[in-house]
């Protein structure tokens, strides 16, 4: 396996798992409360603890102000140094992947194709029949085997150009303990751009809507999505997502791992999802299907 590929791989599974180590298995809360909060107007802020905001924030100013005035080359080193860090994650894969932005890419038709090492073909190395795009399209089921199910699909189309669509759409279902269930429905649209690229890594980021629905209505908001997709070795098949996002005053955020086996154009996996709105948590084991084409 490449060097790069294994450390890559590593710190994706370390990082998703420092993510879910703070969280329990079994969801906090119930579905309701998800739009409870999104639909709950906050509340009003009182003079005198907004006045002591405004003060400690004028202290802060202050004394930043004093500090880039004692020692501005200090302050301008720690600024980049923290701009190249927040950046690591998008400029960090390319340069280890040796991508130039120059060479196309092209698709087998799945994973491992003919032997190949993984998905993608890069020019002038074109063993396969090369494809301009890619499609994928998945459905899987997730439990937290505390009484919430979930029932997904996800499709996402990829191309040569960079340029890619990925949508998914949920259902929650919970089982009341008078009878009955609650049901929720949640999703996506982004726009995603291949920022990084080789036969074994494809790594994507991008923007988007996010949506949450009940039988009463409908609450959309902003989405950014961060994907990578390895191939260490066949079959194997790990992708790895986290979601980042805002419903009404509420953040989002969603993290999901998953480790699949590939066989010609299907791949059967098994991973763990996390779903956050506000300090509602669903979380849970999951399983599924996916079809390349």
């Amino acid at each position: 396996m490449n060097p790069f590929i294994r450390r890559a791989l590593f710190g994706f599974l370390i990082a998703t798992g420092l993510l879910f180590s703070n969280h329990k298995i079994i969801a906090q809360s119930s579905l309701s409360e998800i739009t409870t909060d999104i639909r709950t107007p906050p509340a009003p802020v009182k003079n005198a603890a907004g006045q002591k905001k405004r003060n400690r924030k004028n202290e802060r100013q202050v004394q930043a102000g004093s500090y880039e005035e004692s020692d501005p080359e200090l302050f301008g080193f720690l600024g980049k140094a923290i701009l190249l860090g927040i950046g690591v994650p998008f400029w960090g894969p390319p340069y280890k992947l040796q991508d130039d932005y120059l060479t196309p890419g092209y698709f087998s038709a799945y994973p491992y194709q003919h032997d190949l090492e993984g998905y993608m073909m890069i020019d002038p190395c074109l063993p396969n029949e090369p494809q301009p795009w890619s499609l994928q399209a998945s459905s899987e089921y997730a439990d937290d085997f505390g009484g919430i199910s979930r029932i997904g699909t996800h499709l996402r189309i990829d191309t040569t150009l960079r340029f890619g669509l990925d949508a998914e759409f949920n259902q929650w279902r919970e089982g009341l303990p008078g009878g009955g269930h609650d049901e929720l429905w949640t999703g996506d649209v982004n726009l995603l751009f291949r920022f990084a690229q080789s036969s074994e890594v494809q790594m994507r980021t991008g923007f988007g809507t996010t949506w949450i629905a009940d039988d009463g209505e409908s609450d959309f908001g902003f989405n950014f999505t961060y994907q990578g997709d390895f191939m260490p070795m066949k079959p194997w098949v790990i992708s790895a997502e986290i979601d980042l996002g805002k419903i009404a005053d509420e953040s989002l955020f969603h993290a999901r791992i998953t480790t699949g086996l590939q066989w010609r154009r299907s791949e059967v996996f098994v991973g763990y999802d996390h779903y956050q709105v506000g300090h509602t948590e669903l979380t849970g084991f999951l399983g599924g299907l996916r079809l390349s084409f």
